[in-house]
């Protein structure tokens, strides 16, 4: 298996997203997000709060998407019209990436109901 360290590169910032589950194991809906960070990004101070603030706005946009349907249907669109091989949208898809660990701010978002 392909750990965190060999999948993780020290010059990006990462979004984690943790489910929240029962003891069974079933997803109740809700998640964490997370911006993982390494110690030092190799940018200047002003960069990594702008790269900071996309990350934070991409995390955002999923409370957008539970408060505006129109939103979230035109987000869905572009996915569903988009080549599955872009790496834009989809990066790089042929490592999967395990992220265990982080101290950062965490978002918590319901996508349905609470059991």
């Amino acid at each position: 298996m392909t750990t965190t360290r060999e999948v993780l590169s020290e010059d990006s910032l990462y979004i984690k997203i943790k489910p929240t589950v029962n003891a069974d194991g079933s997803w109740l809906g809700d998640v964490a997000i997370t911006l993982v960070c390494p110690d030092k990004l190799p940018l200047n101070e002003d960069d990594t709060d702008t790269l900071f603030n996309v990350g934070a706005l991409m995390a955002a946009s999923l409370l957008l998407y539970e408060e505006d349907e129109a939103l979230k249907e035109k987000a869905q669109a572009l996915m569903d019209s988009s080549d599955p091989d872009d790496e834009y949208l989809f990066g790089d898809n042929s490592v999967p990436t395990v992220i265990t660990s982080s101290t950062d701010n965490i978002i918590r978002v319901s996508f349905g109901d609470k059991r």
